[in-house]
């Protein structure tokens, strides 16, 4: 009955992050004022292409090279660039077969760890490849967007360097 149920429990474990939060991403985007175009470049077929803040857009977990661009009439636009890295979930396929030896089979046993490292390969391996195939295995950061847009006029500071003093000579 445990190895039955050990072969249930990686079944449901497999694909972990394509099951929880699938291949798309969803990215939380406002500026200051509202009303900014978000246009999205890179960020897959299937992703947003713009929309105007406060807004949500989609973009897809594989993209290396998403931007957003917001913009307004009257304001520089600012853009920024997403960052991929592998998502917490993906890990959990990895940790699955040792999390099981742990609570649920004995490995110390030669069959139960053959068939903890059978079930492993099969469930946590399809796991791990539909999780890389579709995607799901990554993240984009920052999940969210929130910038302060400088009218084009003004001289302005992104907080990043120091005020620039308009008085002194060079």
């Amino acid at each position: 009955m445990k190895r039955l149920l050990a072969a249930a429990t990686f079944v449901a474990l497999s694909a972990c992050a394509t099951t929880h939060h699938g291949p798309m991403q969803r990215i939380s985007v406002e500026s200051n004022p509202d009303g900014a175009l978000v246009e999205l470049a890179n960020c897959g077929v299937l992703a947003s292409k713009y929309d105007k803040t406060p807004t949500t857009v989609w973009v897809s977990r594989r993209s290396t090279q998403c931007t957003l661009t917001i913009s307004k009439l009257g304001y520089r636009p600012v853009t920024t660039k997403l960052s991929r890295h592998v998502a917490p979930e993906f890990v959990g396929n990895a940790t699955a077969t040792l999390e099981l030896c742990a609570e649920d089979i004995n490995c110390n046993s030669l069959d139960d760890f053959l068939l903890v490292g059978a079930l492993g390969a099969v469930f946590t391996g399809a796991g791990m490849a539909t999780d890389a195939v579709s995607g799901a295995m990554f993240m984009q950061t920052p999940s969210r967007v929130d910038v302060s847009l400088c009218p084009a006029d003004e001289v302005c500071s992104t907080g990043d360097e120091p005020p620039v003093d308009m008085n002194s000579s060079r």
